[in-house]
């Protein structure tokens, strides 16, 4: 098997190297006769192929700015709140209900499943079963799911900040199963969908057990993320990459915008690095 590997990657590189695709840089200096002659390996993004680290840094310069200047889509409201929802359910009465609304506009701002819980007028579980109601996404029944090696294929500061975990990928079917403790962000799972190039199925957990798995899988996972807080301009943020690039001879990469931060994934024969850029940085700078 490893023989069979071994030689299809052997002769895919060879094919690159002797008759590399066209470079879709509208700036490349090397005519198409030429490209043959080219000692680096071709490098793809996002489904096209450069001839060169130089003519990446063009094109994501202009993918960076587009997934800067992307606005953020305001979520629906929901038709039925989560009191009356459970309300309806029979999981509380009209007093428990009450008395919850009230300690929410006088204490602490927590959503009113959090004050459900404080004030033991609802189980963990009724409250779950409740919001998975809410927001059409099923329970997660967690069966020895914790996986490190599946957990690692998102970064760990985009699991902390979207309150999501991978906890099982079918390589068969392309398919990722994502733990959420928070209302799912359809664009943020869109963006692990174009990254990993897979399918995501959001399934829900409780905030205790999201913390029990991001804790555990921050013991046992690789090395984070490289991040960036600074960075406002996309063309810096293409000529950091482009540096990586470089540096690593890496065969792909990846930008995509998964919520408040810009992720970059560059691939290479043994492995992979992730570079992240604040996306709100950005956002400041071009308000002011």
């Amino acid at each position: 098997m490893m023989e069979k590997v071994t030689g299809r990657h052997w002769t895919r590189s060879v094919r690159y190297h002797l008759f590399p695709p066209r470079c879709a840089a509208t700036t490349c200096i090397h005519r198409n006769a030429a490209r043959v002659w080219q000692k680096s390996r071709p490098i793809r993004m996002h489904d096209m192929w450069f001839c060169s680290p130089q003519c990446v840094e063009q094109a994501a310069a202009q993918i960076l700015d587009e997934a800067c200047s992307l606005t953020d889509i305001t979520p629906h409201a929901h038709r039925v709140p989560l009191g009356l929802l459970m309300l309806s359910r029979g999981d509380l009465n009209e007093r428990q209900l009450r008395l919850a609304l009230d300690a929410q506009q006088r204490g602490e701002p927590k959503r009113i499943g959090q004050w459900l819980l404080t004030l033991k007028f609802a189980t963990e579980r009724q409250v779950l079963s409740a919001l998975a109601v809410q927001w059409a996404c099923p329970l997660l029944v967690l069966r020895d799911l914790q996986n490190p090696v599946c957990a690692s294929k998102l970064p760990l500061l985009l699991r902390q900040t979207q309150h999501m975990q991978p906890v099982r990928f079918i390589p068969s079917e392309r398919t990722l199963y994502l733990a959420l403790s928070e209302k799912p962000d359809f664009a943020v799972l869109a963006s692990v969908e174009r990254m990993l190039d897979c399918r995501t199925v959001p399934c829900l957990v409780s905030e205790r057990v999201m913390n029990e798995l991001l804790e555990k899988s921050r013991w046992s996972d690789s090395p984070d993320a490289q991040t960036f807080d600074g960075i406002t301009d996309p063309a810096e943020m293409a000529r950091i990459a482009t540096s990586y690039l470089t540096r690593l001879d890496a065969e792909e990469i990846r930008i995509v915008r998964c919520g408040a931060h810009i992720w970059i994934r560059m691939s290479e024969n043994t492995g992979k690095v992730d570079l992240l850029f604040a996306w709100d940085a950005f956002s400041a700078a071009k308000a002011s």
